[in-house]
């Protein structure tokens, strides 16, 4: 058996995945046998789609001078 531990994620965060870009609400932990992947409600579509953390792409906080860290291709 495997057991996994779903963290809430309490200041979301935009993330950019294979699928749009999208909010991470939740972490999924990973184990011996996973990588940690993320739940991610994503902004065109509103769908909730799990992503694995090698899949994904976070934003920097554009208001700490520095700007963008990466370009947004769909915010």
């Amino acid at each position: 058996m495997i057991v996994q531990t779903i963290h809430e994620i309490l200041n979301p965060f935009d993330v950019e995945t294979p699928i749009g870009t999208g909010t991470a609400l939740f972490l999924i932990a990973g184990s011996v046998h996973s990588n940690p992947q993320f739940i991610v409600r994503l902004y065109n579509t509103g769908a909730v789609r799990t992503i694995d953390q090698n899949d994904i792409s976070i934003y920097g906080n554009p208001m700490d001078g520095r700007g963008w860290d990466i370009k947004p291709t769909n915010i």
